[in-house]
């Protein structure tokens, strides 16, 4: 039974380290052990749990410019799935810090565009949510006057023109 508690304790303070990871943590790591590495470090931890992973996309999502300089870093090392998530979280950003998404975006970058992030690569559980992010997107990126700005405001347009109704099961 000791052995046992023991074991939780020692796994615990992993877990609590995992979510300190600072954006000039990952940085450094990334210099050190390329984007690939990393990112499937980040999404293997926890036996495939992607504790850590989910922790680093959350921040992402949250749109400060450090962690969107981590997720413009980490973009080379990404599969398809890992991919999806980042698209998401830079789209979830835009409503808090559009001008930082758009500084991130570069056409040369094959996932990092302004037509994969501007067109809403979320997934919200509802429609309400969907509907906030929406809003509040166009909303914020209607305030940047750029050519960038215009664009990706143009690109959240035609999605929302062509978009089908809510249904979270697809």
């Amino acid at each position: 039974m000791k052995y046992l508690i023991a074991l939780i304790f020692m796994s615990f303070p992993m877990t609590l380290q995992a979510k300190s990871y600072t954006p000039a943590q990952i940085i450094q790591m990334i210099n050190d052990k390329g984007a690939r590495r990393v990112v499937a470090e980040l999404y293997a931890n926890d036996s495939g749990g992607s504790e850590w992973w989910n922790h680093v996309i959350l921040e992402i999502g949250k749109g400060s410019q450090e962690w969107l300089v981590v997720a413009s870093e980490l973009e080379s090392g990404v599969d398809a799935s890992t991919a999806e998530d980042l698209k998401a979280a830079l789209s979830e950003a835009i409503p808090h810090n559009p001008a930082g998404v758009l500084a991130i975006l570069k056409d040369d970058k094959p996932l990092l565009t302004i037509e994969q992030v501007c067109a809403f690569a979320n997934f919200p559980q509802t429609e309400a949510e969907s509907n906030k992010l929406i809003v509040d997107s166009i909303r914020e990126m209607f305030k940047i006057k750029n050519p960038a700005g215009k664009r990706c405001l143009a690109v959240m347009i035609e999605t929302v023109e062509h978009s089908v109704p809510f249904d979270k099961d697809i």
